[in-house]
């Protein structure tokens, strides 16, 4: 039950991010003119998209894959992030930890440095 309830959490962002990308994906790439002259709608679409963007790799990082591992049996009470993704990649659920760490660090590049 509460598999499901995170991985509906997570479907509703990625669709709602997906919607705002799709929309905003005419004017890709986007230019230092696009960026300085946008309108009130593309940029509601890319705050839009940068908050989901969050919400979603918040949801995974810190809902899903833990309850992903507490479902398989796996203890991850006490364990650090780097122990729960070490584990991830070993059960071969992830596929590269270098990976997620780079979305991760976009996601915190977006939300402290957009300029929207």
């Amino acid at each position: 039950m509460i598999l499901n309830n995170v991985i509906e959490e997570c479907i509703k962002h990625s669709n709602r991010m997906n919607y705002a990308f799709a929309k905003l994906s005419h004017n890709l790439p986007f230019t230092p003119d696009y960026i300085i002259n946008q309108n009130e709608y593309d940029i509601a679409l890319l705050d839009q998209f940068i908050f989901r963007f969050a919400k979603l790799q918040d949801a995974i990082g810190q809902k899903l894959f833990k309850t992903l591992l507490i479902t398989l049996d796996e203890n991850v009470e006490n364990k650090s992030a780097i122990d729960i993704f070490n584990r991830l990649e070993q059960l071969e659920i992830i596929s590269d930890y270098d990976k997620w760490k780079e979305l991760r660090n976009l996601r915190n590049e977006l939300s402290h440095a957009c300029p929207v």
